[in-house]
């Protein structure tokens, strides 16, 4: 699937999505989490519109790296709106890719400033990556990567021709993508200038990372 959707129509789709379930035309329900402990937890993610009816299952257990297993598996359903025919079964992992990093650079179209030009990704992770090359792909040509881990910073800023730099040149960019479910906070006052915008992904209100939660209070207040 990553081969057969380029970034740009990736985003192109997800403002399109965004739009029609604002309009009442796309019904999203709320997600339903099975939890699983200690080891993590069952999503079931159901939509419907544009003809079809979907639903999502993942999983998100974070001790799997360890075991050799990825954190996130899961399945795509695709039924005809119709007649409830099964018409498809797509890879969780990369819809899930691809549509966090659209959504990304939709917030940034939609959100940032005028004039805004540089890219800051904290976290380079698989979505971290996906996010850049969708923000590359609707005109970011200059960003900074960032990462605990230099080398995947270094790869991803060496696949898009950005730079690799530490987290304090990443936060001065024009925009700015958090993709870190940490336990400690990465933005202080003073990193959120007038007019930065800050794309916070990764955030489970189950899991409460203070990273993020820190991130919306700091945001909400006048």
């Amino acid at each position: 699937m990553l081969a057969a959707v380029e970034p740009a129509v990736a985003v192109e789709r997800t403002r399109e999505a965004f739009l029609r379930h604002r309009a009442g035309e796309w019904e999203m329900p709320p997600k339903l989490y099975v939890d699983a402990p200690p080891n993590g937890d069952f999503r079931a993610m159901p939509a419907r519109g544009g003809g079809f009816a979907i639903l999502k299952w993942v999983t998100s257990y974070p001790g799997n790296p360890a075991r050799g297993l990825p954190v996130v598996t899961g399945a795509l359903l695709v039924s005809d709106d119709e007649t409830g025919e099964l018409v498809a079964i797509l890879d969780c992992a990369a819809v899930t890719s691809l549509r966090t990093g659209a959504a990304a650079a939709v917030s940034a179209l939609a959100l940032g400033r005028d004039g805004a030009a540089t890219v800051g990704i904290v976290g380079c992770g698989v979505n971290g990556s996906w996010a850049a090359r969708c923000l590359a792909a609707v005109g970011y040509r200059d960003g900074v990567c960032a990462d605990v881990d230099p080398g995947a910073a270094d790869a991803l800023a060496s696949e898009l021709g950005w730079s690799a730099g530490p987290l304090a040149a990443a936060l001065a960019c024009d925009v700015i993508v958090t993709v870190t479910p940490g336990a400690e906070p990465i933005i202080d006052a003073p990193d959120l200038a007038a007019g930065r915008h800050v794309v916070v992904v990764e955030y489970f209100e189950n899991e409460g990372t203070s990273t993020i939660r820190f991130d919306y209070q700091l945001i909400a207040q006048p």
